[in-house]
């Protein structure tokens, strides 16, 4: 017999008389453990672009209706403790169960996975806990992760009446799995937008490889595509993924011949772009500059943070896509003349031809 839960209220306000907060109260502790019928937390108040998603989950599977999981992922750089944390589930009509309760003390460290799957689950990656009960989240419904104040930190549903759902819902599932963007990372608040319909596969679990989410997605100069020269200024942008907050000055090391040059942070402070200036020194030289490699970002003493802590700091490989050179075409010369130059036919290549046209190429 399952018993229906009275609807929790933002941060559990006093609506009712001392009596009947002292029977509901009783009543609703009572609920995770019958497994039974809850209503849903005032969900479109309290939906936010939480730090702890849901990064995949699974119905079922070609071979068991029951073959389920959910995996959620923690985005930031920092633990959070998800003491009094719990996942629900809702059907297509918006009616919601209770799922899981995380265990006290429970803490989710930074970037990692943590896998809840059903006895039935047929992946080969390891859960770290499996309900005695089954999920049972339905194909067109939907599931949600609610914090220890009941409001919805994060929720994905496959239809519009489910009583978990951000944004667009999803389609109906079929055998395959939903996953979040960039592993996790992506979170605009609407479901169609972050998740990606994906054929079975193994999800993550605590012992994945934990994940950055705040880094580098491109590099590129606001100056000119162009020819500099010794005493010119280029201006180098580092794109982040979202705001970053900067301090000290971080430098950009630069391939620009035999020495290779710094170029030092000058402003983007609480942006998702910074800026770095970069002045052409003598005998500098690079026929299409770029960083030296993906390690070319320096915090130099100082810090590049955003809301979901340390920034990765990693670069697209020289030449790469969303690297420099990829994206302009700047020249540093270093106005050396050419020690030597040599002459070569080029077409047609015999000694003897009664063409009249020769083309040589010259080589300095």
């Amino acid at each position: 017999m399952f018993t229906e839960q009275r609807e929790p209220s933002p941060r559990k306000k006093l609506r009712w008389s001392a009596a009947l907060l002292l029977a509901g109260f009783l009543l609703g502790s009572l609920l995770p453990s019958l497994g039974g019928e809850v209503r849903a937390a005032s969900q479109r108040q309290s939906i936010f672009l939480g730090d702890v998603v849901i990064s995949e989950f699974r119905t079922s599977s070609p071979d068991s209706g029951y073959d389920e999981f959910v995996e959620i992922f923690n985005r930031t750089n920092a633990p959070v403790v998800m003491t009094g944390w719990e996942i629900r589930r809702s059907s297509s009509g918006g009616k919601a169960y209770h799922v899981y309760d995380f265990p006290s003390g429970f803490s989710l460290e930074a970037g990692q996975y943590y896998l809840i799957a059903s006895s039935a689950y047929s992946g080969g990656v390891t859960p770290d806990f499996v309900p005695v009960k089954d999920i049972k989240v339905a194909d067109d419904g939907g599931v949600a992760l609610l914090d220890d104040f009941d409001e919805i930190v994060d929720a994905v549903g496959m239809d519009s009446e489910s009583a978990y759902v951000e944004g667009d819902p999803l389609a109906p599932l079929s055998g395959n799995s939903y996953a979040r963007m960039d592993n996790g990372c992506t979170d605009t608040g609407d479901n169609s937008a972050d998740f990606f319909l994906q054929a079975p596969s193994d999800p993550q679990n605590s012992t994945s490889i934990p994940i950055k989410c705040l880094k580098v997605v491109n590099v590129t100069s606001t100056s000119e595509d162009d020819t500099y020269q010794e005493g010119d200024l280029i201006e180098i942008t580092v794109q982040f993924s979202s705001n970053v907050n900067v301090t000290g000055f971080p430098t950009l090391l630069l391939e620009t011949g035999t020495t290779d040059q710094k170029a030092i942070y000058s402003s983007g402070r609480g942006s998702d772009t910074l800026t770095f200036n970069y002045t052409v020194q003598e005998g500098d030289v690079s026929a299409d500059l770029d960083y030296v490699d993906s390690n070319s970002l320096s915090l130099n003493g100082g810090t590049i943070i955003g809301a979901v802590g340390d920034a990765d700091l990693t670069l697209p490989e020289p030449g790469d896509v969303g690297s420099l050179s990829d994206n302009k075409d700047i020249v540093v010369d270093n106005q050396v003349p050419p020690s030597t130059v040599s002459f070569t036919r080029y077409e047609p290549s015999k000694s003897i031809t009664n063409e009249d046209i020769l083309i040589f190429r010259v080589t300095f």
